[in-house]
């Protein structure tokens, strides 16, 4: 291959990246944020076999007094973040008991100010709970067939400072 070949497939690719995160940045302003060509997202919460799909979940269980305890997503919890990150700041944030035991109280507490928000009701208590879920693909769409926890981290509320 000649210089000159390699030079304009290089400034090809050098335009190329930057459109391209560009044209995700609109995209994703008015939709659920794409994935562009050359950045391959870690598909760490998606396992297949045959039709059999097993799915990696976390959610913020959240008791109150007056209701039964309620699951949300951690996309909802912080809302204010892209949705492709979120993946990622939970594995780094939440990894484990004895992560969160050394939270300060105003982490603590913000945490449940947001649950609080969130789900417009008081926050008794807060948990993270990793669930397994097990899912086929039926008619077309996929169906739960069981699922299983697999952690719950269970996040103390701290007196205020």
């Amino acid at each position: 291959m000649k210089p000159n070949t390699i030079r304009k497939i290089f400034i090809a690719l050098i335009i190329f990246l930057p459109v391209q995160y560009g044209i995700v940045g609109i995209v994703s302003h008015f939709q659920s944020e794409p994935w562009p060509a050359f950045v391959f997202p870690g598909f760490k919460n998606v396992f297949v076999f045959d039709d059999l799909f097993v799915l990696n979940q976390v959610y913020f269980e959240i008791e109150g007094e007056e209701v039964e305890p309620v699951r949300i997503r951690p996309r909802h919890m912080f809302y204010d973040m892209p949705v492709s990150k979120i993946n990622g700041f939970m594995r780094k944030v939440f990894p484990d008991q004895d992560h969160i035991n050394n939270f300060d109280s105003s982490t603590t507490n913000w945490l449940y100010q947001r649950a609080s928000e969130v789900t417009q009701q008081d926050v008794e208590l807060l948990n993270i709970v990793r669930v397994r879920e097990f899912t086929r693909l039926q008619d077309g769409e996929l169906k739960t067939d069981s699922s299983h926890v697999d952690q719950t981290i269970e996040l103390r509320r701290l007196a205020y400072e």
